[in-house]
């Protein structure tokens, strides 16, 4: 009796149920009621948050932190917009660039390594309108942020990036010409000279260049401004003429008493306390003089020269026209231009002294010779033409200083 239930019980799991008209199907065991519904409970007496309540100054430090965020975006285009939007934002409200400088610099400089083109052509316009119109004092102390992120782009794995690093170095010496100190330059000397010699290729092991790296046709226009930002750097570091025009130090306070080694609290005339660490010149101007000079800076790039003046000698080689019948680049004349710009810098350190160690003059003079003698060709050939002439006549000049220098 009692297994027949059983099995009854388990035959009906696979019997199929009869559905009668005008009733509904049965509900499983497991079934769920979700015919609910949401309500809402209203309170008259509630508080309220009311619209006045929300400030001018928050809705800009709002819309700020918003435009600051979303240059994190995944999408290039966001990140794009956002920059262009921050750009106007901020020179819209002039104070975000004294109290919050060191977050600009902190949060764009990363996108000098960012994939999109369209990208880094924003915030290449958004340094030039934005951060270096900061004031020196407020801007010197971020410039090393740029520079890092600076140098990653000249040693980047990607082409296009690693050709628009330069760009954004130019901006940054000519700030360190017109407006910062010098002592930016010696601090970020040599990693920018390794930078150098790995984006044009030269080595510092051993004598003979070592092209790591390769310009195509297409790519003449980055080698020219590589060049010609390698010049400017090379001027900027040695050639005294080229300093700075400021002489503030790394660390400049405008407070009374610095000449004196005080350290002075801003309210000098109710505090004045003596510095126990005075001899360390922390406060002087001339807390850099032993490394922050031309010479200093010379001595470091001794190990790059050699590969350097390879370098400038194959460039000229590939650049120069011998023959009339050579075809003319659009940009040769200026890889010739700052070829001879950089041996001219080069000539007042190597002929001035010597350097057995590196057998510097012996190297200089044989590139010297061979770009004088091709620059007779240059002038028998393309005299006529205005940007050759000149370049004739710029090398005339250096070769006015290197037979002075040889006769001192």
């Amino acid at each position: 009796m009692g297994k027949s239930k059983k099995a009854k019980a388990k035959r009906a799991d696979f019997n199929k149920q009869k559905l009668k008209v005008g009733k509904s199907k049965q509900l499983p065991n497991n079934f769920t009621d979700t015919s609910f519904r949401s309500k809402t409970l209203i309170l008259p007496t509630q508080a309220t948050i009311e619209k006045e309540e929300f400030t001018h100054d928050a809705r800009d430090r709002a819309q700020f932190s918003h435009l600051v965020g979303m240059l994190k975006h995944h999408n290039a285009s966001q990140r794009q917009e956002s920059l262009d939007k921050l750009s106007h934002y901020v020179l819209s409200h002039p104070g975000l660039l004294t109290t919050s400088t060191s977050l600009l610099a902190k949060v764009t400089s990363p996108l000098i390594l960012d994939e999109s083109a369209q990208v880094r052509e924003s915030l290449y316009q958004f340094f030039i309108k934005v951060m270096f119109t900061i004031d020196p004092n407020l801007l010197e102390p971020n410039v090393g942020i740029m520079f890092l992120y600076t140098h990653s782009g000249m040693t980047h794995i990607t082409p296009s990036i690693r050709n628009d690093s330069t760009r954004y170095l130019s901006i940054i010496l000519k700030a360190c010409r017109n407006k910062l100190s010098s002592s930016i330059i010696s601090s970020h000397w040599k990693k920018t000279l390794e930078c150098f010699s790995s984006l044009l290729g030269w080595s510092t092991d051993s004598a003979s260049v070592k092209r790591t790296s390769v310009f195509s046709k297409k790519s003449t226009s980055n080698l020219i401004r590589h060049i010609s930002v390698c010049n400017e750097f090379l001027h900027l570091g040695i050639d005294p003429s080229w300093q700075s025009k400021t002489t503030r130090s790394a660390i400049h306070l405008d407070y009374p008493y610095m000449e004196q080694n005080i350290v002075v609290h801003p309210l000098y005339d109710q505090l004045r306390t003596p510095s126990s660490f005075s001899y360390l010149s922390l406060f002087s101007a001339g807390k850099h003089d032993l490394v922050d000079n031309p010479q200093f800076r010379f001595q470091n790039m001794l190990p790059f020269i050699p590969g350097l003046i390879d370098f400038v000698r194959d460039a000229w080689t590939d650049a120069c026209p011998i023959v009339k019948d050579f075809r003319v680049g659009s940009g040769s004349s200026k890889i010739c231009q700052s070829v001879i710009s950089i041996l001219d810098v080069l000539a007042d350190y190597i002929l001035a002294s010597s350097f057995e160690e590196y057998n510097l003059k012996k190297k200089f003079l044989k590139v010297f010779e061979k770009i004088d003698r091709e620059s007779g060709l240059l002038e028998a050939n393309f005299a006529a033409e205005q940007e050759w002439k000149s370049i004739i006549n710029q090398f005339e000049r250096l070769k006015k200083k290197v037979d002075d220098l040889e006769e001192e």
